[in-house]
């Protein structure tokens, strides 16, 4: 309620009123009502963020590998020389474009 009567106590005659309702706001100050939906909704996803980054950090993670993924395996130099070949030249030219 204190967000509430922050909001709209720029309003005359509300700043003191405590009982307030939505219709009074919309209809007096509707910029009002705009600007606490998108305080308070954005408070809410700011908490939502919050606790949910709090919860994965506590999470241990596990680096442990048997080193058998694909990106791992051996491969020869006339692989990677064919690779190389089918490659576009990237490097900058005399230009340093």
């Amino acid at each position: 309620m204190d967000l509430v009567l922050s909001l709209v106590s720029p309003v005359s005659g509300y700043a003191s009123d405590p009982y307030i309702t939505v219709w009074q706001l919309a209809f007096n100050c509707p910029s009002a009502v705009s600007e606490i939906t998108s305080k308070w909704t954005g408070t809410l996803k700011i908490k939502h963020f919050q606790n949910n980054k709090t919860a994965k950090e506590k999470a241990v993670l596990d680096f442990a590998s048997d080193n058998t993924e694909p990106y791992n395996k051996s491969f020869l130099m006339s692989e990677l020389k064919a690779a190389l070949k089918k490659s576009n030249e990237t490097a900058a030219g005399p230009d340093g474009i």
